[in-house]
């Protein structure tokens, strides 16, 4: 809810970007724009990663992050698609 760091930890050059997040109790994911040449463009995606270990709450909660977060990451991918066609 608005806490937490995010720290870009790997960068691939017109590749891609690593982050890591820290949202203290609730994990540290691991978040990646992968970035792919199409179709005289970029095709970007966004990806995140995260270990429950055997916590059997987290488990079930991990069942659930994409329709908690996906809804989020398309609405980021859109306006970075507006900011980049504005700009170009």
């Amino acid at each position: 809810m608005g806490k937490g760091t995010s720290t870009v930890v790997a960068v691939e050059e017109g590749k891609s970007v690593t982050m890591q997040l820290d949202l203290g109790a609730m994990g540290k994911p691991v978040q990646k724009f992968q970035l792919t040449p199409e179709n005289g463009g970029t095709k970007v995606e966004w990806v995140m990663t995260s270990s429950f270990g055997m916590n059997p709450i987290g488990r079930v909660i991990g069942l659930f992050l994409d329709g908690m977060l996906g809804k989020t990451h398309e609405r980021g991918l859109s306006n970075l698609a507006k900011v980049l066609n504005t700009a170009a």
